[in-house]
């Protein structure tokens, strides 16, 4: 009895530790499980805001991480040639692979289609834990893109590794999205041999833009997708148009919001996306040289009228000088 007594509090212990321990390994195998491999993009979403324009360039990485004993990494790639180009695929940027061959199968530059981006090595194989970078791709911005952005999408996916095992099948859940938020464009403007600039940001592209010296006015149309929320900032300096304004879209009131400082006058609109006309008209506009006839006139009026002046009529139609 005095035996079961003493065996008791040590059986008691003993599952105590078992009742601790046992979620813990439980854990550590569910974490250890959760590290699966995968192929992403870094970074995985790109945001220009006023740093890119058409024809800038920037690059993203395909990236591989936690596999062991890889032998090749094969993927495709695919993008909207009407908004961007990939202009080059570099393999093994930062050399974190030792050794490797790369080829591409084929590539389409008007479907915007890249297929069998492949990087092996021939006769051994990578250790690959943390991530690696596979490829790097150089990506040009054809055309502004609304705020919707342009998703460069990284499928067909076929790795291997050593014992002949494809480990990642199909479609890459972690392609690139490149989001282009706002363009931001400076418009010249010349007025009585004076050169300003007019500057716009907007989600919206922004075309036809034109000002008139006469019409105190500056006009220009937006074109967005349609449905989606528009926006336009113009900044305007005060020397070329100032004073109290109305803005038009597609000739009917619109609202807007006016900041300013000493120089600039900034006036932010918004509206629903389609194609629109922008009337922005305010009420003093920089000085306009007189035309030259006009200018000639007043001339020859001065003249006449310091003549006059110079001179006194009496009757019998005789004229004589005045004194001064």
């Amino acid at each position: 009895m005095k035996n079961l007594r003493k065996r008791i509090p040590k059986a008691l212990t003993i599952i105590s530790i078992f009742a601790v321990a046992l979620p813990l390994v439980l854990l550590s195998t569910r974490v250890a499980y959760a590290q699966e491999p995968r192929m992403f993009s870094d970074p995985s979403i790109i945001h220009s805001e006023e740093t890119l324009h058409p024809g800038d360039k920037f690059t993203f990485d395909v990236k591989l991480e936690n596999r062991q004993q890889v032998v090749t990494i094969s993927f495709s790639l695919h993008y909207d040639p009407k908004y961007v180009n990939i202009t080059k695929i570099t393999p093994n940027p930062n050399n974190e692979l030792p050794g490797g061959s790369f080829l591409i199968g084929d590539w389409f530059l008007d479907t915007g289609n890249i297929t069998d981006i492949l990087y092996g090595y021939l006769g051994g194989y990578w250790d690959i834990t943390t991530a690696v970078s596979v490829v790097r791709v150089e990506v040009q911005i054809m055309n502004f893109t609304p705020s919707i952005g342009t998703v460069i999408d990284i499928y067909a996916m076929n790795c291997w590794d050593d014992p002949g095992y494809n480990f990642l099948v199909g479609d890459c859940p972690y392609d690139l999205t490149f989001y282009y938020p706002y363009e931001t464009l400076s418009h010249t403007v010349t007025a009585d041999s004076q050169t300003f600039t007019v500057q716009t940001r907007a989600n919206s592209t922004v075309t036809n833009f034109n000002f008139s010296q006469t019409g105190k006015s500056i006009t220009f149309n937006v074109t967005g997708t349609t449905g989606t929320t528009g926006w336009v900032n113009i900044t305007i300096p005060k020397v070329l148009l100032d004073g109290e304004w109305i803005i038009l879209i597609d000739n009917a009131p619109a609202t807007y919001i006016k900041t300013e400082n000493e120089t600039d006058t900034f006036l932010y609109i918004n509206y629903t996306h389609s194609t629109h006309a922008v009337t922005i008209i305010g009420t003093t506009v920089v000085p306009e040289y007189m035309p030259q006839v006009m200018l000639i006139t007043l001339i020859i009026a001065t003249i006449a009228l310091a003549l006059i002046k110079r001179k006194v009529y009496i009757p019998d139609n005789k004229r004589i000088l005045s004194k001064r």
